[in-house]
């Protein structure tokens, strides 16, 4: 027997000379021979315990670095990639080690041939982890029908998913068929905070084929006079389609930054930086798992985003007596006062909480990022659907408080709120929160985010939202993914730089 597979192997060699076989793969002449055995390392990285997309990454910038777009892998090389218990054997507890076939590694879109006659006699998608993915099996006999060894064909796609740039109309009909659909995400207010700060906005649809898989805006802000710059996601890529599972809209996620990390960090050299749609717990845990299988790492470049969601799942009733007691007693005062609540998406319910807002601020002494004007002016450009949603608590004729919300998808997001000192007597805001829940769960939301928390740094809103007795989660992200070699290094000092003259003044 230990005779048996070199003999093997030249016979069937001498099989495919002497039958014209036909090369499998048509290559530019400057393909190269990887080093995939135990201990080895592609451009300095250990390739032994890489998620699947990281070695996948490896390989594609060692052919780049190489000037060619195809590489082997050897045959009958000891590896130590196997470890996953898929690949144990059936009569020990021993995971493989050899490698029992050659590697032809191409581009996306190489065409593909059979070396031989044959017939097809697997076609199937090994989706398990470290496994060969959609994968073609082609059965060959030699002259005298002793079957040789097959073709296996595996990583086969039908179509790599793409970066679409789309105009308004487009995304408004596309944007409206994710249920992770948010405020950051809506066409009028991504243009405006591109536009703040002086940057340009892309809306985007990522297709695999003909269907569309993820959205998103993307803020791009150049490095003048260089190569690099920064492409910024906020809340998205969108990814959760409207009947789509878990699983479905994980991988969509996942099929979604292979598309963005393409387009912008290896085309454009831009660093890719990325918050989440914000969700329950294991989603965001989910989607951290994504990034970083993807070759992203955490930043502390952008601000992280943790909240408190409430689910609106459940009856209102259910909802209510789910408040902590002292929250609930607080708005069954408010309930008692004779407020008046006018409340709609009307320009003039923003200006009014404008004002609001503008003696709110001035009397408690902070300042916001965005101010109500920002809002207002997003809202003017806002399509029907995705306006802001806005209360105002009226006590004999006069505005005492006020509150601002976004409508998207399956979440209702609270935005601003204000209130009068004749407010924190009427206990005004927790009305205004409670009508701002049923008119969210009668508009079919899943879930109401608070807006974010900071216990630590203002811990009174804190406890006023703690009080609703929801789950704190946080956004996977930020995550970023940087272009190799100078682009990623001036890209981050120029921002460093930026950051450090911006402190001075």
């Amino acid at each position: 027997m230990a005779g048996r597979l070199p003999i093997f192997l030249a016979a069937c060699y001498s099989h495919m000379r002497f039958n014209n076989a036909a090369p499998v793969i048509g290559t530019d002449g400057n393909a190269i021979v990887l080093d995939l055995s135990i201990g080895s390392r592609l451009r300095g990285e250990a390739v032994a315990n890489l998620e699947v997309e990281q070695l996948g990454r490896l390989i594609d910038e060692t052919m780049a670095d190489a000037g060619t777009g195809f590489a082997f892998g050897r045959y009958a090389e000891p590896r130590d990639l196997y470890n996953n218990d898929h690949f144990a054997s059936d009569s020990t507890a021993e995971n493989r080690t050899v490698h029992m076939g050659i590697d032809l590694f191409c581009v996306a879109g190489t065409p593909v041939s059979a070396p031989l006659d044959g017939k097809v006699e697997l076609l199937a998608n090994n989706a398990r982890k470290l496994d060969y993915g959609p994968m073609v099996v082609l059965r060959h006999q030699s002259d005298s029908d002793e079957p040789l060894p097959g073709t296996r064909v595996g990583a086969v796609t039908n179509s790599v998913p793409e970066v679409e740039l789309v105009d308004r109309a487009i995304w408004l009909r596309e944007s409206q068929r994710f249920r992770d659909l948010n405020y950051r995400q809506t066409w009028a207010f991504a243009s405006a905070g591109a536009e703040r700060v002086n940057a340009t906005n892309e809306a985007v649809l990522i297709r695999d084929g003909h269907e569309v898989v993820g959205a998103t805006n993307v803020r791009i802000k150049r490095i003048p006079f260089l190569r690099g710059g920064i492409a910024y996601i906020t809340g998205g890529p969108l990814s959760r389609g409207e009947k789509w599972d878990n699983k479905r809209s994980l991988d969509a996620f996942a099929e979604s930054l292979r598309a963005l990390a393409r387009e912008y960090v290896e085309k454009r050299h831009l660093t890719l930086r990325a918050v989440a749609p914000c969700g329950p717990e294991e989603w965001n845990e989910n989607l951290s798992e994504i990034f970083e299988s993807h070759g992203f790492a955490r930043t502390e470049r952008a601000r992280d985003y943790f909240t408190i969601v409430l689910d609106l799942t459940r009856s209102l009733e259910d909802v209510r007596r789910s408040f902590l007691q002292k929250w609930r007693n607080c708005l069954n005062k408010s309930e008692r006062q004779n407020l008046e609540v006018d409340s709609g998406t009307d320009i003039a319910l923003l200006e009014r909480f404008s004002a609001l807002f503008g003696d709110f601020i001035d009397r408690k002494g902070f300042s916001v990022d965005l101010e109500p004007d920002f809002y207002t002016a997003v809202q003017r450009n806002h399509a029907t659907e995705d306006q802001f949603f806005i209360s105002i608590a009226v006590q004999d004729g006069i505005d005492t408080a006020g509150h601002v919300s976004s409508m998207d998808g399956d979440t209702c997001v609270y935005l601003l709120g204000a209130s009068t000192p004749a407010a924190m007597k009427t206990n005004a805001a927790y009305l205004l929160q409670w009508k701002t829940i049923v008119e969210a769960r009668e508009r079919g939301m899943h879930w109401y985010d608070l807006g974010g928390i900071d216990p630590a740094g203002n811990p009174g809103v804190y406890k006023f939202k703690r009080g609703l007795n929801g789950r704190e989660v946080r956004a996977a992200g930020p995550y970023e993914l940087r272009p190799r070699g100078i682009d990623g290094l001036l890209t981050n000092a120029a921002e460093t730089l930026y950051r450090h003259l911006v402190q001075k003044s």
